[in-house]
């Protein structure tokens, strides 16, 4: 496995809360907010509106649909440290987390908060949409 990098502990083993958007707290969105503005300069709209909470999963589809203009899919050979991965919930796309190694992400699960796993382990491989990155990113900078 590849290292990871340092800014993994950074997020590891914080807690998930609705609509958390950090530094503290977080829900999936709001890591992928976080991470993006701490770590990459790039200020991503929260998203606070448009849905009650993360059981709101056609809420939240629609939101990611709208944010997609954004940003650009990858082949999953050419994932990077930072670039989100998303997956389907109950059919709806709603679901994201951050590529943290080849086949490694690092995402907030309600029950335990911030956490790795593998996004083509038995659970999430049927759900893996795949690997996304914002137009604002600069590779090899």
């Amino acid at each position: 496995m590849s290292p990871l990098p340092d800014w993994v502990p950074r997020y590891h083993g914080r807690p998930f809360a609705e609509k958390g958007r950090g530094p503290d707290t977080f829900d999936c969105w709001g890591l992928v907010f976080h991470f993006h503005r701490e770590q990459l300069g790039i200020d991503l709209p929260a998203l606070l509106e448009g849905y009650e909470s993360t059981r709101d999963l056609h809420a939240i589809a629609a939101l990611a649909q709208e944010q997609k203009r954004h940003w650009t899919q990858v082949e999953e050979a050419a994932a990077l440290a930072g670039d989100v991965v998303e997956f389907r919930f109950a059919g709806e796309e709603s679901h994201v987390g951050l590529v943290v190694a080849p086949g490694m992400f690092l995402h907030v699960l309600r029950t335990e908060g911030v956490v790795l796993d593998r996004w083509r382990s038995t659970h999430w491989s049927a759900r893996f949409l795949g690997v996304f990155r914002h137009g604002e990113v600069v590779v090899g900078a």
